[in-house]
């Protein structure tokens, strides 16, 4: 089959016996999805102020997202209590890794967020079988009052 390449003077050849199988989706178990938004959703409290840093504990949060929740509560006074709306949230599943895309509203502002699971140490008592690796906040900027 002759297929035309885009900004190009010639065709190419394809043959229908090269083309490569998809590979099915993997669905998560339901225990490791809410395990995620648990996680998820505890992190994003604490990032904006509604929860203590000191609740992500070391068994489920890294050493990288406390510092995260650390550095954006220095200096900022204690939220009041408008709830924080995790809209979506979705998953991508890499080998041992979860990929999470996630969108939540706070204060009327929407918050992207990109997170990252790995399975937890097996030999932990703790009934959640993943941790929370990493954690960006996409945030649009502040809104200035117009003079």
């Amino acid at each position: 089959m002759l297929t035309p390449i885009p900004g190009m003077s010639y065709l190419k050849s394809f043959r229908k016996e090269s083309t490569i199988p998809s590979e099915t989706p993997r669905r998560l178990p339901t225990k490791i999805k809410r395990d995620a938004f648990t996680l998820s959703a505890t992190a994003l409290n604490a990032a904006f102020g509604r929860r203590h840093a000191s609740t992500l504990a070391d068994a489920l949060y890294s050493e990288q997202i406390r510092r995260l929740v650390s550095a954006r509560r220095r200096g900022k006074a204690p939220v009041a209590s408008t709830p924080l709306i995790v809209e979506s949230l979705h998953f991508h599943q890499r080998n041992q890794l979860i990929d999470a895309v996630g969108a939540s509203t706070f204060q009327g502002r929407h918050i992207g967020f990109l997170a990252q699971f790995e399975p937890r140490d097996p030999t932990s008592t703790h009934p959640q079988v993943i941790r929370m690796r990493s954690l960006r906040l996409i945030e649009p900027p502040p809104n200035k009052p117009s003079p």
